[in-house]
């Protein structure tokens, strides 16, 4: 084995390990979110549920005193998860009281946190629908940003496209009003998931905005999370691949006739079919009882 393909092998063990990893780290954290549901049900209701009550400030400290097993940064994920989903907005946004473990009343909802659940509906609402847009549709809107933003956007056949500063869909709609927020975020979707757009998101990369400013710049976390669907991309291109190849495989496999498949046969055709006794007597000249009988012409 050589040692680009024994790199490439080791490569392959690390995704599969990162993406492992992650399949248990979101099976923990349900499990954890189902524990607290089943022995708090006064403050944790089931995923889904509308009479999600705010969670108490320093609820965390509360539930680690109560179960002290439970590792805290899980606890941190755990509860990240359960008040990012549109039930929990709106309970906020209704103004319920935030609610300690046992269901009681500890402050009440501020018309900043109101203000701010109001938003992340919005944007959790928004991204839903992007979902839903056509790709197709992402790539006529990004075709729109590349016009009217040439500094920040550039077209499929430009190498090196930068990475864009956060939240630079607002920016886009406060100088596009004429622009759908949903079809937005879905052409924002196509231009960062490209295989060049990942390739460079490294540490400190430039973050610009609309016009080519540097706003910020690539972390070390951003980084990594890039770098992981770069090649979670990579294998699923791989993977099409191999499916298209054994496709076309099977189709010519299938296309070959009998006779294709037998040269004797098919070098022979039709003209080689022995004759019958009908053809034989014309060819010799003599006719048909004639050839039966065996009587000389």
């Amino acid at each position: 084995m050589t040692d680009t393909t024994e790199s490439q092998a080791a490569d392959q063990s690390r995704r599969s390990i990162d993406r492992e990893a992650q399949k248990r780290s979101h099976a923990e954290v349900r499990a954890l979110l189902d524990e607290l549901i089943e022995a708090f049900p006064a403050c944790f209701k089931p995923h889904g549920a509308k009479d999600q009550p705010p969670l108490a400030i320093g609820v965390e400290a509360d539930i680690l005193l109560h179960r002290p097993h439970i590792d805290p940064d899980r606890l941190g994920r755990a509860l990240q998860v359960y008040t990012a989903v549109p039930e929990y907005y709106r309970s906020v946004i209704a103004g319920s009281p935030r609610v300690d473990l046992d269901g009681v009343v500890r402050a009440a909802i501020t018309s900043e946190e109101i203000g701010q659940a109001e938003r992340l509906l919005l944007e959790f609402e928004s991204r839903a629908r992007s979902r839903k847009i056509p790709a197709s549709e992402g790539h006529a809107v990004l075709a729109e940003l590349v016009m009217s933003f040439p500094a920040c956007f550039k077209p499929r056949d430009v190498r090196g496209r930068p990475a864009v500063a956060i939240g630079i869909h607002s920016d886009i709609l406060e100088r596009r009003p004429d622009l759908d927020l949903p079809k937005v975020r879905k052409a924002l979707w196509v231009f960062v998931t490209g295989l060049d757009y990942l390739r460079g998101m490294i540490p400190g990369a430039p973050r610009i905005d609309l016009d080519g400013a540097v706003t910020q710049f690539v972390t070390e976390q951003e980084a990594t999370n890039a770098k992981r669907r770069l090649a979670f991309l990579r294998d699923r291109i791989k993977a099409a691949r191999v499916v298209a190849d054994g496709k076309v495989q099977r189709e010519n496999v299938n296309s070959r006739s009998p006779m294709s498949a037998k040269p004797g046969l098919a070098a022979e055709g039709p003209a080689a079919r022995p004759k019958s006794a009908p053809d034989r007597a014309s060819a010799s000249g003599a006719t048909p009882s004639q050839v039966g009988t065996g009587v000389p012409k």
